[in-house]
């Protein structure tokens, strides 16, 4: 057997909430990910499902399931029109250390066939390895515009949001919102997320507020909860167009300026007076 690449795994990879929380499958799912055969030293690379099931013995009902948890916790992203997975982390544990390995990882991605990750992964090159960023993102395929797939298969069920839902009149929302919660989260929608995010048309939120806040949540640990906890403030808030939203964040900004200025004097005013006389204050 030849010598392979190495990769590190922090320890703590087992008290991680995110994996405690995942099956015995599941977690021998994101392992091998991690360490595949298959993958490259910018943890962002090529791996059709069928690899997977080869090199695991697995069948499809068997990984249909684990790999979906993957893809909820955002352990992984990935595209499936191109077969593409990427680790966001994975620059976290195993940084670029110099130039020549930056060439190398940029070598290996600039064969990735087009995808719809490569913007998610140039913001992680910009995260973890800002020194390196040009390099890295040296000759990165274009981004595949984010079409929802027409054909579903039975083991996509659990994802079969607006390929189901015809493009009707009564239906452009939820589909306008499938494509945005695919466009930024890079994996299909459940089912339930498209009953909650109608629940939040159904109340008089515009389209374009929860589209924002799909947006705003892009890149977080779980985007969806994320999402969920804007939308939540935003209707408590009484938010329900795009003017709100700036109304709101202006108010934000407003009272967070105020926040410091008011501990900026709280310290001036703790201060010891002699400070003051020193100052030529009498």
């Amino acid at each position: 057997m030849g010598n392979g690449r190495y990769i590190k795994i922090v320890t703590k990879i087992w008290t991680d909430e995110k994996i405690s929380e995942l099956s015995d499958q599941g977690q021998k799912l994101f392992i091998y990910i991690l360490t595949s055969p298959h993958s490259n030293m910018a943890g962002y690379y090529r791996l059709p499902k069928p690899y997977i099931q080869y090199d695991l013995s697995w069948s499809d009902k068997l990984l249909d399931k684990p790999f979906s948890k993957l893809l909820d916790k955002s352990l992984i992203k990935y595209c499936e029109e191109s077969s593409v997975v990427l680790i966001p982390k994975f620059f976290k544990y195993n940084s670029i250390q110099n130039k020549n390995q930056a060439k190398g990882a940029a070598k290996k991605t600039s064969e990735l066939p087009k995808n719809c990750l490569v913007t998610s992964y140039k913001r992680i090159c910009k995260a973890f390895s800002e020194q390196y960023y040009e390099l890295l993102t040296k000759g990165l395929p274009k981004p595949l515009p984010n079409t929802e797939t027409e054909a579903v298969t039975e083991k996509e069920t659990e994802y079969d949001d607006a390929a189901k839902l015809k493009v009707d009149n009564s239906n452009q929302k939820l589909n306008k919102i499938s494509g945005s919660y695919k466009e930024y989260f890079h994996h299909q929608i459940k089912k339930e997320h498209i009953k909650i995010f109608k629940n939040y048309l159904n109340k008089g939120m515009s389209l374009k507020v929860i589209i924002e806040a799909i947006r705003r949540s892009e890149g977080k640990d779980i985007p969806f909860e994320y999402c969920l906890k804007i939308l939540h403030i935003w209707e408590g808030e009484e938010v329900y167009n795009l003017d709100d939203v700036k109304v709101l964040d202006k108010a934000y900004e407003t009272k967070k300026n105020m926040d410091l200025k008011t501990k900026v004097m709280k310290e001036e005013l703790e201060k010891p007076l002699e400070q003051y006389y020193k100052k030529g204050y009498r």
